[in-house]
């Protein structure tokens, strides 16, 4: 390594992935949890809750985990090179936007679709 090669540059866009996709993964299912609770009938049985809640689980954490790959590859595509501000409050902001927002956004509402669309057609049938 006399030629002063950097030896981790090769895995620059990779750093931590598999540990992300699964806090990703969790803030989905806990997501999921929350919506299951927020869908109608208002006043179920124990039962008939906790199956909306478990449809919602089973159609919003693969949805969440999909939109936190879809935010991630959109912060990928749109981070910019340099952020101009006026001060350090306003760098700090814009720093960690960059660094979870977009992938926030896309698991809070790919659970939320997913939840949605498979406790909404449960909870239509009760």
């Amino acid at each position: 390594m006399s030629d002063g090669m950097n030896v981790n540059q090769g895995n620059a866009n990779n750093e931590g992935s598999s540990g992300a996709i699964g806090a990703w993964c969790f803030l989905a299912f806990v997501s999921s949890i929350i919506f299951g609770f927020m869908l109608p009938p208002e006043h179920p049985g124990f039962w008939i809750r906790l199956l909306l809640v478990i449809a919602c689980i089973i159609g919003g954490t693969p949805c969440g985990t999909i939109g936190a790959v879809i935010g991630d590859g959109l912060r990928k595509a749109a981070k910019p090179e340099f952020i101009i501000t006026s001060g350090m409050n306003e760098i700090l902001k814009q720093k960690i936007f960059w660094a979870v927002g977009p992938q926030f956004i896309g698991t809070i509402v790919g659970a939320g679709i997913g939840s949605l669309i498979t406790g909404g057609l449960l909870s239509k049938l009760f």
